[in-house]
């Protein structure tokens, strides 16, 4: 068995505990919800969040919902304040490891308090959709998967109080067993967010993931991310297949960043793509032909991304896709499911033990158990990181 075939096979077994509790919650996702209260109360009543609205009285989540108002960025801001000039006990009583960027949509750029507890709720969740995948597409267990990552850019000061704004990498949000067995199956590696300019980043990305034939799962969040990357690989080809069969990369990097980028040199694989350019007329043929074991494309798939989904399914016809759950830097809202008629048709469930989701119509909060498939509704998060029935903007 290859080493991406162990990783994953460790990977899925790690998964397993946060899937059974998943599991549990769905035969009352209510109670399940109850449970997540109970334990940010527990967690934030000597704060002062939880002073000031008394959660060491609250017992119940009706009590939680007619005590605190649902809220609003703006509501937060005096508090805000407060956590950036790094006073501690202000949401939770655990420190406020970072501020995470978000892009708000009338509100500009916020920044989202990430806290142990905050991550561990975004790590249950990942695992329960990790868990779903290898169990509904066995293929996934055999191969390395490109997950992607930015290029780094410019990175953002401390704010005044000194409290670090972003995270390093995208595994950050895993825990430090997953992200090991995370990062040992990745098909491109981690150090990519280091290359600032868009286009070496590009070519970079496509040399490695054109270094794997076995190339398994593609997860991304923008599908026109991916055809974007791929796109020049026909007009790159040559370049490419030398520098996997040289084992270099020549990209105007940093030489010392080049070497570590490089990919193992690999003349049969170069001459595997050359020869998939010249005789594959079609993008959609080429990419079968250097991918075909790639079994599964992970991507948005509502609203404005709809169109440029299609556009990605017609570029990798030979691979399952499914739509992303919603996952916004607040938290996760729901957790995309296979299902049992087929990838991609399971929808998705509410991330039920990981935040308290609270399901808003008007200013009522509807019980998940009561929601009927064609309901809709905005989301409001209670989380790890402090945020307390906070309406996203998001509706689902």
């Amino acid at each position: 068995m290859t080493a991406s075939g162990l990783a994953n096979r460790a990977w899925q077994a790690a998964c397993r505990p946060a899937d059974a509790a998943f599991q549990r919650a769905l035969l009352d996702p209510d109670a399940a919800q109850e449970r997540v209260l109970a334990a940010h109360l527990r967690a934030t009543a000597d704060t002062a969040v939880g002073r000031r609205f008394g959660f060491g009285q609250i017992r119940t989540l009706a009590e939680f919902q007619a005590r605190v108002p649902l809220l609003s960025w703006d509501d937060h801001a005096a508090d805000m304040a407060r956590i950036e000039a790094g006073e501690a006990g202000v949401w939770t009583r655990a420190p406020v490891r970072l501020l995470q960027p978000t892009g708000g949509t009338t509100g500009g750029t916020r920044l989202v308090p990430y806290t142990r507890p905050m991550q561990g709720q975004i790590r249950t969740a990942v695992a329960v959709w990790m868990a779903d995948l290898f169990r509904a597409v066995p293929a996934l267990r055999d191969g390395p998967a490109y997950w992607s990552v930015s290029p780094a850019g410019a990175r953002r000061a401390p704010t005044a109080g000194g409290v670090p704004v972003g995270f390093d990498s995208d595994a950050a949000l895993l825990s430090p067993l997953h992200a090991r067995l995370a990062r040992a199956v990745m098909a491109a590696p981690e150090a990519l967010r280091l290359v600032e300019r868009a286009e070496a980043h590009r070519y970079a990305t496509l040399l490695h993931l054109v270094a794997r034939a076995d190339l398994a799962l593609v997860s991304v969040w923008n599908p026109t991310f991916l055809s974007v990357l791929v796109a020049p690989l026909r007009a790159w080809s040559g370049r490419l297949a030398r520098d996997l069969a040289d084992g270099t990369l020549t990209s105007g990097l940093d030489a010392g960043l080049a070497r570590r980028l490089a990919p193992r040199a690999d003349a049969r694989r170069a001459a595997e793509l050359l020869t998939a350019v010249r005789d594959e007329p079609t993008d959609a043929g080429l990419h079968a032909r250097l991918w075909p074991r790639l079994a599964l494309v992970s991507a948005w798939a509502d609203g404005h991304a709809a169109v440029p989904f299609r556009v990605l399914r017609a570029l990798f016809p030979h691979a399952a896709f499914q739509p992303k759950g919603l996952m916004a830097t607040e938290g996760v809202v729901s957790i995309p499911l296979a299902g049992h008629d087929g990838v991609g048709h399971g929808g998705a469930a509410l991330a039920l033990t990981s935040h308290l989701v609270e399901l808003v119509d008007g200013d009522r909060a509807v019980p998940p158990a009561e929601a009927r498939v064609g309901d809709l509704f905005e989301v409001a998060l209670t989380t790890g990181g402090g945020l307390v029935r906070t309406r996203l903007g998001d509706r689902v």
